[in-house]
């Protein structure tokens, strides 16, 4: 599913393609994305300036007067920008068009996206018990996230309450290239090695983000591309890629580097 880097991805072309223009229609091919709000919620849109974006973990909220729009974009879940009147995008489930000439489509092939209308950022945040930002954070959270859990690593990557925004190819990633065991527990770590890794954590998903990063397209060196069946790692031993479950998610790391 799309996580952090590919949201920021999609942020930043929000605010490049629309920022500060204003919404002139919205039409929803897809009723899903929307079943759970009042009929007449487009109507409350129509006529508001796009004054900015904010991203906290793998949740996308556009600011509007008094409004903000969130999108959860599930397993599947992308952004697309054409002027009005090119053809829709395949799986489009969503059309916001802006009086600057620009349509944005939300497509998303498995449905599992979500579209919301909230009042604040901050209140959803609580709700969601988020806590800071990947990008955000720093040896407070570092500290936290791992000092006392005696949980797998992973697992406690996933969590999103100390740390929001890592998923599970970003964990794998980040293991892999720190050469830590996944089932190793945060206990085991130790402060400076807590750090180094969440610090890892950080500059992968800058690096996929200033890679344009799109699920599925990412930088030729990223382990994401081992994450599979019968791999071969490509250090030096090239060992096999093992597979196992750790926090209810499948979890890839080399049987030789990462031992």
């Amino acid at each position: 599913m799309p996580e952090l880097p590919e949201v920021e991805v999609m942020r930043r072309k929000l605010e490049k393609h629309v920022l500060h223009s204003t919404i002139s229609k919205i039409e929803v091919p897809d009723l899903r994305i929307s079943k759970h709000l009042p009929k007449t919620w487009e109507k409350g849109l129509i006529g508001k300036s796009l004054k900015g974006t904010k991203r906290i973990g793998k949740y996308l909220f556009l600011e509007f007067e008094e409004t903000y729009i969130h999108l959860h974009f599930g397993m599947t879940g992308s952004l697309h920008f054409y002027p009005h009147d090119q053809e829709f995008a395949n799986y489009s489930r969503l059309h916001i068009y802006f009086d600057n000439g620009i349509r944005m489509d939300f497509t998303d092939p498995r449905t599992f996206g979500k579209l919301d209308v909230i009042n604040s950022v901050e209140s959803f945040i609580t709700a969601k018990k988020l806590g800071v930002d990947l990008l955000e954070s720093g040896e407070k959270e570092a500290e936290k996230m791992f000092a006392k859990s005696k949980i797998s690593l992973k697992a406690v990557m996933l969590k999103q309450s100390v740390v929001s925004g890592i998923g599970n190819w970003l964990a794998d990633e980040a293991l892999f290239r720190a050469k830590i065991n996944p089932k190793t527990s945060g206990t085991e770590l130790g402060t400076e090695k807590s750090l180094a890794l969440l610090e890892t954590t950080k500059e992968i998903a800058r690096e996929a983000i200033d890679a344009d990063t799109h699920y599925g397209d990412f930088p030729a060196h990223f382990f994401v591309h081992y994450r599979k069946e019968n791999a071969v790692c490509p250090c030096e031993k090239q060992a096999p890629i093992k597979r196992v479950t750790l926090g209810g998610r499948t979890t890839y790391y080399c049987s030789e580097c990462q031992n």
